[in-house]
């Protein structure tokens, strides 16, 4: 799942789609008990993880980074590392940075994005993240563990199925065989697990080197076509290493569903589909002559339906030819009504102008007319004159004298010279 660096380095990119990562990630997270010890750490405790929570965006980005530093903290922390996680509202850059540089001390690559990556806390690079600490993890807690020994197979009896003869069944075959099929991690319910697979070498097969045998197995000279038919479906002859090729090839591409533990048994499916074929070969005879009556009555009654829809048609012709002429007129009646309903609202919106105009002459009219009627002036200006005729009188007055009294001084001039 990761791409491994120079020297041997650890790396957090990315080989394959963040969902399937992600995938891998909840079960590795599981192997380690995150449940237990990483969850209840907070009250209320964290939300346990779904298979697409860091690949896709998950509520709100701060909430999201949030978990994302407190579990790579966490992961640090079974790493040997003495990284302490971020509180919420702390700087995200500064977060990142940190957690950049824990993980430039544990062994890992320089990655080639930006540390700002982080702080959207979802996508493949935080996927990454994730996934290169898990590993690390992993890879201290259970060093113990080495790769499959698969034994030599020899031929059963038949002659034509393999039986193994010989594996080494411990903690690790069991986690190689996990991620080699596991639908869990991302392959599918389609592709059987672990489990099932023994179940079916069990019923197949008849037991493993040592077992008792099975039903099946006790039966298999009692076996009618039909079963040794069905029997023959269901057993394989695909060499085992192409078929986990096979596997790995096509994991990626596919997508888990969430089914109940009782959907994942195809044995029960098969039984149930042969109960229904059964039941069905009995019952249908009965049901097909039903169906037939049904056929020949609905057939019948369409045929008079269509006979009395054509007479229908034929007597209504008439009255279809007068309705559609009728709303031509409709049609032709209500544009013309439209066009005078029109010229009505101009005319309307012209004679209130008009009037407007109107109004404002009459106020312009009354208001001279009063003016015209208005004595007062007049009366103002006669009073005017007479004020103005009796200064004039005294000012006459006034220039008599003095007129009177420099003739008088003249003349007492004149009489001193002489």
């Amino acid at each position: 799942a990761l791409a491994m660096g120079d020297a041997g380095a650890r790396s957090v990119e990315l080989t394959q789609e963040p969902e399937v990562a992600m995938e891998l990630v909840v079960e590795k997270l599981k192997l380690l008990h995150y449940e237990r010890d990483f969850l209840t750490t907070r009250r209320p405790a964290w939300p346990a993880l779904t298979r697409t929570y860091f690949a896709r965006p998950a509520g709100t980005a701060g909430e999201q980074f949030h978990y994302f530093t407190s579990l790579a903290a966490h992961l640090l922390r079974l790493a040997g590392s003495g990284f302490t996680a971020p509180a919420q509202f702390d700087d995200p850059n500064a977060a990142c940075a940190a957690i950049f540089a824990e993980l430039s001390q544990c062994g890992f690559a320089v990655p080639s994005f930006a540390a700002g990556k982080l702080k959207h806390g979802h996508g493949k690079e935080v996927v990454g993240v994730l996934s290169g600490l898990c590993d690390l993890v992993v890879a201290s807690q259970y060093a113990r563990w080495g790769l499959v020994e698969y034994g030599t197979e020899t031929t059963n009896s038949a002659g034509d199925v393999p039986v193994p003869t010989e594996v080494e069944e411990d903690d690790e075959s069991d986690e190689q065989m996990n991620r080699t099929y596991a639908s869990e991690d991302g392959i599918g319910d389609g592709v059987a697990t672990d489990e099932e697979s023994d179940d079916d070498e069990d019923g197949v097969y008849g037991a493993r080197s040592g077992g008792p045998p099975t039903p099946v197995a006790l039966r298999a000279d009692k076996q009618t076509a039909e079963e040794i038919e069905d029997a023959t479906a269901i057993v394989s002859q695909v060499d085992p290493g192409e078929w986990r090729l096979e596997l790995e090839r096509v994991a990626p591409q596919l997508k888990v569903l969430s089914v109940s533990s009782e959907t994942k048994d195809w044995r029960s499916h098969l039984e149930q589909a042969k109960r229904h074929a059964k039941r069905i070969s009995e019952t249908f005879p009965d049901v097909r002559r039903d169906l037939d009556v049904v056929t020949e009555g609905v057939t019948v009654q369409l045929q008079k339906i269509d006979q009395r829809e054509a007479f229908v048609n034929a007597e209504l012709e008439p009255l279809t030819q007068t309705y559609r002429v009728a709303k031509e007129n409709l049609a032709a009646t209500q544009r013309l009504y439209d066009q005078s309903a029109e010229t009505v609202a101009d005319l309307t919106n012209e004679l209130a102008r008009v009037g407007e105009k109107l109004e404002e002459v009459k106020h312009q009219a009354q208001a001279g007319a009063e003016q015209i009627a208005d004595a007062s002036p007049l009366q103002k200006l006669k009073t005017s004159v007479g004020a103005l005729r009796s200064e004039i009188g005294v000012m006459e007055i006034r220039i008599g004298v003095v007129s009177n009294a420099l003739l008088a001084m003249d003349a007492k001039r004149r009489d001193v010279v002489v």
